[in-house]
């Protein structure tokens, strides 16, 4: 981030220009687990990690959620909506 912001002055351009995007699988579990990839966890574990995204400026978050057809493709989108935007927002 900090080279990206030095490019962006070096270059004249305002910072607010640019939009910086996340795209990651993301996989919510009912149990931690140690040592984990970022973005799989526990709904609290995923999203202390998208704030720390956050932290660093990120404001825009692509999420690949898994599953092998629709249904459970728009349960975990369910899941994900219910137990962990309202704990980043």
């Amino acid at each position: 981030m900090a080279r990206l912001r030095r490019l962006l002055r070096d270059a004249g351009r305002a910072e607010d220009e640019v939009a910086i995007s996340v795209t990651a699988p993301v996989v919510v579990t009912k149990t931690p687990a140690s040592p984990r990839p970022l973005l799989h966890g526990t709904p609290d574990e995923v999203a202390g990690d998208l704030r720390q995204y956050q932290a660093l400026g990120i404001r825009n978050f692509n999420v690949n959620l898994p599953g092998a057809d629709v249904a459970q493709q728009s349960e975990a989108m369910d899941q994900f909506m219910r137990e962990v935007v309202p704990l980043v927002a």
